[in-house]
Parts: structure tokens; sequence; C-alpha cells
């Protein structure tokens, strides 16, 4: 569902010049994604900016009225060598989400992988594990943020000089896991215990959510194990039966459910038991009623073909014969 919304704010930034703040701010609020998408930090906008085009970019900022503005490195890396990119929009901007506003995502490791492989492929990409920076609090939560690559509308994208040749930015969802994956499992976590990992191994450092932290992990109960793929990521989930689980199945129309299911099976057996014996008995009919059908055949064939007297088979429509005797 993500994927879609981030499709059509996509579709919406490459059309045309881009949307001023406040289109973006009404076409956001559009999306009522709070309500539909709970979880989510925001939407928002990460512009490409070629290196020889930073001033004009910079000045275009300020005087949409942040006089302050510059693109502030989000991470450690060297900047590319063709260019920056640079966080414009990003609604709703609450206090957590001003706090990304100008910064450069291709300075950070993981957000650039992501980012040139969106570019590239014109896929949605989703990072792996990182710290967004909307954490300014105390409560920091494991985050990753989901990347649509926006295009100039109609220019070729059938390969990657061509795509790069059109693009514009990134639609982008930054996601804080423990609220998204808390909002989007609500009902199930009453019976489950669930983990999420980035990456096929898990272990604490690739940790994205667990639904109770606090609890100590199984070493005998049963566990169920699944490799995911999520939006280019692939993710390891980790479901347990929790103890409300256990409580839950102790109840009784829980073993009249479990008797009328194995009853259920006993007389599902016995019906395909008698088919298949049916299906037997006909075949074997059907073998001895081909082997009597051949015989009378051979019968008349004999007679046919040794008759005294002339004999013909005719079609009696056309008047064709179809057999003569000698």
């Amino acid at each position: 569902a993500l994927e879609q919304m981030l499709r059509s704010s996509a579709a919406y930034l490459g059309r045309g010049p881009l949307p001023t703040r406040a289109e973006w701010r009404s076409f956001v609020r559009d999306l009522n994604f709070t309500a539909t998408y709970p979880g989510i930090q925001g939407v928002g906008f990460v512009e490409w900016i070629p290196r020889e085009g930073m001033a004009a970019h910079v000045q275009r900022i300020r005087k949409e009225g942040f006089p302050d503005y510059s693109v502030v490195p989000g991470g450690p890396l060297m900047p590319l060598s063709e260019g920056f990119s640079s966080i414009v929009y990003l609604e709703p901007m609450d206090d957590r989400n001003r706090h990304a506003f100008g910064k450069d995502m291709l300075a950070e490791a993981t957000r650039r992988e992501a980012l040139l492989e969106a570019r590239d492929t014109g896929q949605v990409i989703l990072t792996g594990k990182v710290a967004l920076y909307q954490e300014i609090q105390a409560e920091v939560q494991p985050g990753a943020v989901l990347f649509a690559p926006v295009y100039s509308q109609g220019q070729p994208l059938d390969t990657v000089a061509l795509r790069r040749k059109a693009f514009r930015g990134w639609a982008s969802c930054p996601l804080r896991m423990t609220d998204f994956m808390g909002a989007t499992l609500s009902q199930e976590r009453g019976l489950a215990n669930v983990e999420f990992y980035d990456g096929p191994v898990p272990s604490p450092e690739t940790r994205l959510f667990d639904s109770e932290p606090s609890r100590a992990p199984s070493r005998t109960g049963p566990r169920l194990v699944r490799h995911l793929e999520v939006a280019g990521r692939v993710w390891t989930a980790m479901v347990e039966p929790s103890e409300a689980f256990y409580a839950e199945m102790g109840r009784k129309s829980h073993w009249e459910v479990l008797s009328g299911g194995l009853t259920a099976s006993l007389l599902l057996f016995v019906v395909l038991a008698v088919i298949v014996g049916a299906e037997g008995r006909a075949r074997r009919l059907a073998d001895q009623r081909g082997e009597e059908i051949l015989a009378t055949e051979a019968q008349f064939r004999a007679l046919f073909e040794c008759a005294t007297l002339g004999m013909a088979i005719v079609d009696t429509c056309s008047g064709r014969y179809l057999s003569v005797n000698p």
C-alpha cells in the first residue's frame, strides 16, 4: 500500500513544474495517510541537485521563506561527484520532520545505496536499518526509509542513462519501525511475539522490531522463521506463540474445533476411499467391456470377409461405400 502511495506521489511530483510547498502540503493532507497508513513519520520529496545547480537550488529555497537554508550532509560520506540530494518537502512539518529538512541523504551509506538503486531501476526501494534524522528525543526507534524515483513525465525511461537524464529526485516515506509495526500488527500482537530483522541473519544489530522486547527468548518452544522480500530488501520474520496464545488454546471451544476437524477429516477419508474404489471398479468394468467389444468386432469382420454373398457398408447421406467385402 505504501509503495502505491509513493508511486502516486512520484507521479504528482514529475508532472510539469514542481508543486509549491502549499500544494504539496495539500496533496499529502488529501492522502490522509495518518489514518490510512498509521505509524509512518511523513511523506516527503528528496530533490536531486546536480553539482552545477547547487547555488540556484539554495537561492530558490531561501526565497521560499527559509533564509538560512543550506544543504547539510546527512552522514560522513564524501559527496557524489555528480551532485547532491536534499529533503525539501516533508509533511507534516512537525518538530521531528523539521530536523530532517535540508539533509543530504546521499552522504550516508545505507541511504545512498537505496537512493541510487531506486534512481537507476525505477523501482520502489527500502533502505536497510537506519537511525532516522527525526530521532531527536530520548525514545529512539529503529528506522527505514522507502524511496520512489521521480522522473519528468513524458521522458523515455527504457535505459539507465535515460532514467538518469529524466531524473528529478525521490518521493520518500520515513518509517519509525516500532510505531509503524505496532499499528500494523495491533490485532495480531496479543497472540504472538513478532520480530523483524533487516537481512537474512537475525542479530541485535539488525533487529527492526520486537513486539515483546522485555521477554526472555524461548529456546524450546515452536518458532516460525520466514525470509520476506520487502521493496528490494530481505527481511527475516520470526513468530512465536505468546502466553496468551496458549491460554486461548486451553479453552473448551478449541478442543471442540479439534474434535470436529478430526471427525471431518475421517469422513473425508472415507468418502475418498469410496470414490477411489468406485473408480477402480469402473476401470475394470470398462476394460472388460472393451475386450468384449473387440471380440464382437473380430467376429463381425470374419463373417463380413468370408461371406459368399456380396456385402457393403454405405453412408446413406452421401452414398459413398465405406467398406466392401471381396
